[in-house]
């Protein structure tokens, strides 16, 4: 294993008398590897130091690991979908972390503990991201299917929970916390849930924020809050409850209790509020069909035309997505900010003699001879340099390089089509104008400026496209390839 510790410095001008001068330095962050170091998860943990990573290759590992108030990260290599910590003895807890810690990228499943069967929390600092837990049992009488928190405040961010089970009883839920907590709640999907959802009960003071998470299809209900006591400082906002049993669900206390419930979308829940009045109407909550591109395969992204599409407060919002998107300013409700799809093509280089569209995200491509209706696809290689955008791509029947000039709005193709060994033969689009047009033939481009070339088949030397001032960004040489100019 390496692990590499600074004990001491010599330093500069004492070098010389022979000293070396002592001083408190941190690790170095070390390295552990499972199983090719250590056969276990919990024997990496027990050989790491704090600011350590272990990570682990994909697998099932049978065992309940517990952190030991050391602040090291946990993470699979290639992500919950193959790598598995499955709880071991009846009423144990899987994962035990905090203060500090984090844990990201494995499923969670086989806990059977009454107080977080599937991870507990304490104290401040830990992250739980990116994992799955699924099919974790909370005994009678206790709190946390998947997650408690009892003094703990951690941060759970873009985690899915689905089918983790529990009792009716008033602490109960996938992800509970009592006493002195305020989690961090984020990005999360809850989705069929023999169980309630979120459970917060909590002394006055705390501050728990459950903001953009996916709540949907939860037979126990989606959030319940204990309002025995003022709860203003506890934040719900911009979260979808959809299809659950109950969506908010307040309870032992009064209206003037009620917690911060802001640009919620509450739809189709058997009951969408009780213990408080309807809150649709009101401090940005609505209640309408969310429009998920499909709820029955479990697929929450927003369709366009969502009414949770801008819908969202960007106050305490995550600045990401449960996808990693950027959410930006204008913020959607729920854990997938809507991301519309790329356009197929986006740029149209065309000519009398044939078009190419292309893609200048992704390389996709379609060229069209106009004269004989030939078709070319495929996917090349896009670069940008500066302000030019150049795709390539070489297959055995072809040579196509392009250019797109992102400030002038010039194109340039030239597609060499290769008929036999040594026998091809060339077309050279120019445009002037590639964002304006539909992509067809017999659509023209501009007349040339002085010195320009529209479209045909290109001379040796011929300068193809020039900037507004007239200079040249793109000819063509001898072999009939395309030369960017600086």
């Amino acid at each position: 294993m390496l692990k590499h510790r600074v004990e001491c410095v010599a330093a500069g001008a004492f070098a010389f008398l022979g000293f070396c001068l002592l001083a408190p330095m941190p690790a170095w962050a070390a390295q552990l590897n499972v199983p090719s170091q250590f056969s276990t998860i919990q024997a990496a943990i027990n050989a790491a130091s704090g600011g350590d990573t272990i990570l682990v290759q994909p697998g099932t590992y049978n065992e309940n690991i517990v952190f030991n108030g050391k602040n090291v990260t946990v993470q699979s290599v290639a992500g919950p979908g193959v790598t598995t910590i499955h709880g071991v003895g009846f009423g144990n807890t899987v994962v035990t972390i905090g203060p500090g810690g984090t844990l990201i990228g494995f499923t969670i499943t086989g806990g059977t503990a009454s107080f977080g069967a599937g991870l507990s929390a304490v104290g401040t600092g830990s992250v739980i991201r990116g994992n799955i837990f699924d099919g974790n049992s909370e005994g009678s009488g206790g709190f946390g299917a998947a997650i408690s928190g009892n003094n703990g405040s951690p941060t759970i961010d873009r985690n899915v929970f689905r089918n983790n089970t529990c009792d009716s009883q008033f602490l109960s839920g996938v992800v509970s916390f009592v006493n002195g907590s305020s989690p961090i709640i984020t990005n999360n999907i809850f989705e069929s849930n023999p169980c309630r959802a979120v459970q917060m009960t909590l002394p006055v003071g705390n501050t728990p924020s459950v903001i953009n998470n996916t709540i949907v299809g939860n037979s126990g209900g989606g959030v319940r809050v204990d309002t025995r006591i003022p709860t203003s400082l506890q934040v719900f906002r911009n979260n979808i409850l959809v299809s659950n049993s109950v969506g908010l669900f307040t309870e032992f206390g009064t209206a003037a209790n009620a917690p911060t419930w802001t640009n919620n979308l509450v739809f189709n829940n058997t009951t969408n509020y009780s213990g408080i009045a309807d809150q649709t109407g009101l401090n940005g909550n609505i209640s309408v069909s969310p429009l998920f591109v499909n709820q029955a395969a479990m697929d929450f992204h927003l369709q366009a035309g969502s009414p949770a599409i801008g819908a969202g407060s960007p106050l305490g919002a995550p600045s990401t997505d449960f996808d990693g998107n950027p959410r930006g300013s204008s913020i959607d409700m729920g854990a997938f900010q809507f991301v519309p799809a790329l356009p197929m093509f986006d740029i149209c280089i065309t000519g009398p003699s044939g078009f190419l569209q292309l893609n200048s995200k992704t390389g996709a491509y379609s060229f069209t001879r106009c004269p004989d209706g030939l078709l070319l696809t495929g996917t090349g290689r896009v670069s940008v340099t500066g302000s030019i955008l150049v795709l390539t791509d070489s297959k055995p029947d072809r040579n196509i390089r392009a250019s797109f000039s992102l400030n002038q709005l010039t194109g340039l193709a030239i597609v060499q089509v290769i008929v036999a060994p040594g026998v091809s033969n060339t077309t050279t689009i120019v445009d002037r104008d590639p964002t304006s047009k539909t992509c067809a033939c017999g659509v023209s481009s501009p007349p040339a400026p002085t010195g320009g070339n529209n479209g045909g088949t290109g001379q040796p030397g011929t300068v193809v496209t020039v900037d507004g001032s007239g200079r040249p960004v793109a000819m063509i040489d001898a072999s009939n390839n395309v030369i960017i100019l600086k």
